[in-house]
């Protein structure tokens, strides 16, 4: 087992290497100067060599991914070109939402999609059982955005029930957190809990 994990992990990195290559490629079929785009279209030819310097443009295909694999095997991706912040410092202050969102549509997908499994397989053949796997292959085929849409128009919209956008981080107050969590994480942990649903019923019924 551990000499196949081991070669499907080597089997790995020549992919990760023709997706770099490719990804990095496609800035050359960009069209214009990316240093031109920074700099501005008023800028001087020797302010644009000065960006294209910064930007590490300057060299050939091969100097730049290397430079570029480089830097990012270093964990250095580099400065923003919209607000000429750092991407690790803007990626490490957006992490906690995005973490605390990820983990509370996991909790919600199993929090709801265990109790649906177990009812619909002991259910099984019941009314019971069918209205609970049609809930089930909704929940699977309907877009996020779609549900996202709906519950901010019933719920923050028409009711005023629950924010429809922000942020506040638990430590600073739990309850408004999960109020800030609520929606998004419907909107997103719904097609998980129906997927955990019907594996969970498929195992009730096997076991049954």
């Amino acid at each position: 087992m551990l000499h196949y994990l081991i070669r499907r992990l080597l089997g790995v990195i020549p992919l990760l290497l023709i997706v770099a290559v490719m990804a990095f490629g496609l800035i050359y079929l960009v069209p214009g100067d990316p240093a031109v785009a920074v700099a501005g279209e008023s800028a001087t030819p020797e302010r644009v060599e000065q960006v294209r310097a910064e930007l590490g443009l300057d060299g050939n295909f091969i100097e730049q991914f290397r430079s570029w694999a480089s830097d990012l095997l270093h964990g250095d991706l580099g400065t923003s070109l919209f607000n000429d912040i750092p991407v690790w410092d803007q990626i490490e202050a957006r992490l906690p939402a995005t973490m605390s969102l990820v983990g509370f549509g996991l909790v919600l997908a199993l929090l709801v999609g265990i109790p649906i499994g177990v009812i619909a397989g002991l259910r099984q053949g019941t009314w019971v059982d069918r209205l609970l796997t049609v809930f089930a292959t909704a929940g699977i085929a309907m877009p996020a955005f779609w549900l996202a849409t709906l519950l901010i128009l019933f719920f923050a919209v028409d009711r005023h029930l629950l924010p429809a956008t922000g942020y506040v981080p638990f430590s600073e107050s739990p309850w408004e957190w999960f109020r800030h969590m609520l929606l998004p994480g419907l909107a997103i942990g719904a097609a998980s809990a129906a997927e955990v649903a019907r594996q969970t019923r498929s195992g009730v019924v096997s076991v049954v």
